[in-house]
């Protein structure tokens, strides 16, 4: 930088600084490429290191997408106050190899025991 414009920056007001901050800012925002995106293409992207979220387009804008979340990867650890249990797993059932699998009366297909009507709800 020569030392003309050192001189200059040097003796701006604090408002004619953060002026020239946010005008870099943009500067360097608009050189920088981006894919092109429209409403409707499905996108993914990370969150975290190892989460990625993959989800639809609702709308774009300039610089940002909404985004309609489908999927989740990855593993991330959350503190259990900040979780609601919205279905509950049923404890598994041991079952005796000699028996085997109960069947229904009314044929001998081996019956579901982990269906959601057998599964203990949450009160």
């Amino acid at each position: 930088m020569s030392n003309e414009l050192v001189e200059k920056i040097e003796e701006m007001s604090d408002d004619e600084l953060h002026t020239l901050v946010q005008t870099i800012n943009e500067i360097l925002e608009d050189r920088k490429e981006v894919p092109e995106v429209n409403t409707g293409d499905t996108v993914k992207f990370e969150v975290r290191d190892g989460v990625q979220l993959i989800g639809i387009v609702q709308s774009v804008t300039k610089k940002r997408c909404k985004v309609k979340l489908q999927e989740a990867e990855g593993e991330v650890g959350v503190n259990l106050n900040n979780v609601e249990v919205i279905y509950s797993t049923p404890p598994e059932e041991a079952i005796e190899e000699e028996e085997g699998l109960e069947t229904t009366e009314d044929d001998e297909t081996p019956r579901n025991i982990n269906t959601p009507h057998d599964w203990p709800t949450l009160e």
